[in-house]
């Protein structure tokens, strides 16, 4: 591992090729550190930089902060604690910056502009608003990585020895789901658990802005949520009566409530406050996001492991930070298996096998409801045989209820920690679960049967529940799957719609039918193709001409007689196209002059004194053939609006050189649909003086747009 030093100024001093210890620990929006143990004879000093490549190939900056010198047996050492120069920012300053609804990208392209930092890649995290007053750039960063919800990543550039640009990426989320699994005594060292459930709060309070005082010109009393009713029956996510300022879960409270002397519990509550929100409405909504971060115990696993990108073989299964992994630790009892993200990486930069990573974020592995109902099957059916010699199964095929009730007491346990109840049907062929006990009105329930098991969530007139077959020996068939995310091979169907009937997929009749709606298609490079607009398309028209696509312009003439020629190009633009960008390029071709002796030099001439014109009537015009003359075609002589000045920036043009000159300009608003002309003519008189300025056009007008069928 090579580490180049620079100092205070980011000039080069040196290399350390032979540091004794390195560590850099990087946490999610936090810590970002780099610890050196290095031999005695560099010249290291405060505020030096020092730079090297990490595992990635990816160059990182840091400053030297605290630097400490001691004598060991082994010789003299130097310990360096350097910071992430992303630090720096802590030094500039942001007075008052106040972004309405912007996004990520403009906010942080507002508290940068007076740094030596770039936006980088920032993605699209929607629009919000906050205020940035007299606090760091660094504290400003980290408030909208907060307020917008992204996740951020520094990057430099480096040349040589010198770093020549300083990016701050904004992401959704830093890292993937590669299906990486950490297993103890693989690759996993050590695991450890912490729960902090002291933080927990039951319910919670939010209040938004102060309301103004028009007397004073201050704030008073914050707003609150209690005119807004929540009713899950209305598809809010929980119950909130009206005038209640506070929101908070029963279940949440009878696992995490303060006890009371009845043997009761009573919620612990919280607060939350948000100075920009004085929406109520909004204000709810944030506060409900809020509780569902702080009901439940803050809990981090911190495991050392292997980085087995560094282990010939198994490159593939490395991790870096942000990343979701899985972990395995058949020690624990019950068995450990969660999936978590990286949240803390600790790299050893001279030894992998060293590296730490601390998981959070945790969500339950659906292994984990696997393993146990496995273990529950495995216990039913260890007792099959004991269950046939007592005739558990009766003549008719009936369940001998009396020999399952330590069966059902066992599942009922089990399920009434999810909030489910078990019964036995009462045909007595089957088990059947409830959302609620029976006599409380269930509203949902799942029949276990001889081969297959049927749902219901509604019942029929005559109170019998409205059962449908879900799955059997033969499959699963349904009417209604709500799922987020379906993964499959195949899936045959006949019609997809959208829940508010808007699109719809034929795929028998091969249509697909859009109403009030968009489709949004986009290239590798995340260019939009299809919008809301319409197909994006291009058009590059280019005029013709008698000189091998070019037209004749200016003064032509042949010992004293001859014409001037207007050069002109003629398009049809679509009614339906609504126009993004209209570039018009003109070229001016020289025409090589001689036989005229001294009068007239030799040499390459452009017409000159060119103006540009819109033709008011673009289907009038006519051949000029005068007798003895050069013919020209004359356009719109009944009629043009002069656009020089406003598209080419000058009153007229006059091209020079022996090459091919080249002027353009914006006519997105001249064009209009149907057809359009655009004429180049000279002012020159036509004589024998000008007969030397003469030569050849061609135009170019490339249109972008949106076309709708």
């Amino acid at each position: 591992m090579i580490f180049k030093v620079l100092d205070i100024n980011e000039q080069y001093k040196f290399n350390i090729t032979d540091a004794l210890v390195a560590y850099h620990t990087e946490e999610l929006n936090g810590r970002d550190v780099l610890d050196l143990v290095i031999p005695g004879h560099y010249n290291i000093e405060k505020k030096d930089r020092i730079i090297f490549k990490d595992r990635q190939g990816n160059w990182k900056e840091f400053i030297v902060s605290e630097i400490i010198t001691e004598h060991t047996e082994e010789g003299l050492k130097t310990t360096l604690h350097c910071e992430s120069s992303f630090y720096e920012l802590f030094g500039d300053f942001v007075e008052d910056k106040k972004p309405r609804d912007a996004t990520a990208q403009q906010a942080l392209l507002s508290i940068l502009e007076n740094s030596r930092w770039q936006v980088g890649i920032v993605d699209d995290l929607g629009t919000n608003s906050t205020n940035f007053y007299r606090q760091s750039v660094k504290e400003a960063v980290h408030q909208i990585a907060e307020i917008w919800g992204g996740e951020i990543r520094t990057r430099i550039i480096v040349s040589g020895n010198k770093i020549t640009n300083r990016y701050i990426d904004i992401l959704a989320r830093r890292g993937n789901d590669l299906g990486k699994r950490y297993e103890y005594t693989k690759d996993i060292q050590s695991i450890r658990k912490t729960v902090q459930a002291d933080d927990v709060i039951t319910a919670l309070y939010g209040f938004g802005r102060g309301i103004e005082i028009e007397e004073t010109g201050g704030f008073g009393r914050r707003i609150d949520f209690g005119e807004i009713e929540w009713k899950k029956e209305n598809g809010d996510p929980v119950d909130k009566p009206l005038g209640q300022k506070w929101i908070g879960l029963d279940e949440v409270k009878e696992r995490w409530g303060r006890l009371n002397p009845d043997g009761t519990k009573s919620h612990v509550f919280g607060k939350v406050e948000f100075d920009d929100i004085e929406d109520p409405e909004e204000l709810l909504k944030l506060t409900w996001e809020e509780y569902q971060k702080r009901c439940e115990p803050l809990i981090s696993y911190e495991g050392k492991v292997i980085d087995l990108k560094e282990i010939d073989g198994r490159e593939h299964e490395g991790v870096e930070l942000g990343d979701v992994v899985t972990v395995i630790d058949k020690e624990f009892n019950p068995e450990l298996r969660i999936k978590a993200r990286v949240i803390q990486y600790t790299a050893d930069l001279l030894d992998p096998s060293n590296d730490e990573v601390v998981l959070g974020n945790f969500v339950k592995d659906i292994t984990d409801e696997t393993i146990e109902t496995e273990k529950a099957v495995n216990n039913f059916k260890g007792k099959q045989g004991v269950w046939d010699r007592s005739n558990v199964i009766n003549q008719d095929g009936s369940i001998n209820a009396s020999l399952l009730n330590n069966l059902i007491q066992e599942l009922n346990e089990r399920m009434n920690s999810q909030g489910g109840y078990v019964y036995i049907s009462e045909d007595g062929k089957g088990l059947i679960t409830y959302d609620k006990p029976i006599d409380q009105n269930p509203t949902m329930a799942i029949q276990i049967l001889g081969g297959s098991f049927r749902i219901a969530n509604s019942k029929l007139p005559n109170g019998e529940w409205n059962w449908r077959t879900f799955g059997d020996g033969d499959g699963f068939v349904a009417d209604l799957i709500n799922t987020g995310t379906l993964n499959a091979n195949l899936i045959k169907t006949g019609t997809i719609k959208s829940h508010n009937g808007n699109v719809s997929i034929n795929l028998d009749d091969d249509n697909i039918t859009i109403e009030n709606g968009a489709i949004i298609i986009k290239d590798r490079n995340n260019q939009s193709i299809i919008t809301a607009n319409g197909l994006k398309i291009k058009y590059v028209f280019i005029s013709s001409g008698e000189l091998n696509g070019w037209q004749r312009c200016g003064i032509w003439m042949v010992e004293g007689w001859g014409d001037k020629h207007s050069a002109f190009i003629t398009v049809a633009i679509p009614e339906e196209l609504s126009i993004e960008t209209a570039l018009l390029r003109t070229k001016s071709m020289p025409r090589y002059f001689t036989g005229w002796g001294p009068y007239i030099p030799d040499g390459f001439y452009h017409p000159r004194n060119l103006r540009l014109y819109k033709v008011n009537t673009p289907n009038d015009g006519y051949v000029d053939f005068p007798a003895y003359s050069e013919y020209g075609i004359v356009m719109g002589e009944s009629g043009k609006t002069n656009i020089t000045n406003a598209v080419w920036g000058v009153s007229s043009w006059s091209p020079t050189g022996s090459t091919i000159q080249v002027r353009e300009g914006d006519v997105k608003n001249y064009l209009q649909p149907g057809t359009n002309t655009f004429l180049v003519e000279t002012t020159d008189a036509l004589n024998e003086d000008n007969a030397r300025y003469g030569g050849a056009m061609q135009f170019e007008l490339i249109v972008t747009g949106y076309l709708r069928g």
